[in-house]
């Protein structure tokens, strides 16, 4: 028996098939690396990786614990910062342009935590306000995806009220402002 424990993890690069394009790169990675630790303890997480992901492409990341991949993810969504290289969202930046390539990708973590005592509308709402837009446009937004992901009738909930299934779709639908 093997030690090491399996895991995967799945990037879908684009949630509006209509017009999708595989030629657009919405995802570039070059020669990212992230280290962890001062120089005498050092552990390199990363190390020199590159890939790129198109338009309407659908990534799966599988490796062993430790392996990098949520690594790779939360220096790719400007969660983190890496050590080095560069990270490019359908064009821009992460972390020179980071508000501009925010825009344009989402992140779900696997434990997401939000304030059960909030109502879903109040935090879609708020987290409109990271991207700059207008009251009416932050409005209009989460209520579009609140109904996109099945809980437009659960808006104006409280989350610590929400079924299992309402408190999983609720972060998909904060990850695609």
């Amino acid at each position: 028996m093997s030690r090491h424990s399996w895991a995967g993890i799945v990037w879908i690069i684009s949630y509006d098939m209509t017009e999708v394009s595989l030629t657009i790169k919405m995802l570039e990675i070059r020669n990212l690396s992230k280290s962890f630790g001062r120089s005498s303890g050092e552990r390199r997480a990363l190390d020199s990786v590159s890939l790129e992901v198109k338009d309407g492409e659908v990534v799966g990341f599988v490796g062993l614990n430790g392996a990098g991949k949520t690594t790779t993810i939360r220096i790719a969504s400007g969660v983190a910062l890496p050590t080095s290289g560069r990270v490019m969202i359908d064009g821009h930046d992460i972390v020179t342009e980071k508000i501009e390539a925010s825009k344009r990708i989402g992140w779900v973590p696997e434990y997401p935590n939000f304030e059960m005592g909030a109502k879903a509308i109040d935090l879609m709402g708020y987290f409109c306000g990271f991207y700059e837009m207008t009251s009416r446009e932050a409005q209009d937004s989460s209520f579009d995806l609140l109904r996109r992901v099945g809980l437009r009738g659960s808006a104006e909930v409280k989350l610590r009220t929400y079924w299992q299934v309402q408190k999983e779709r609720f972060p998909t639908a904060a990850a695609m402002i």
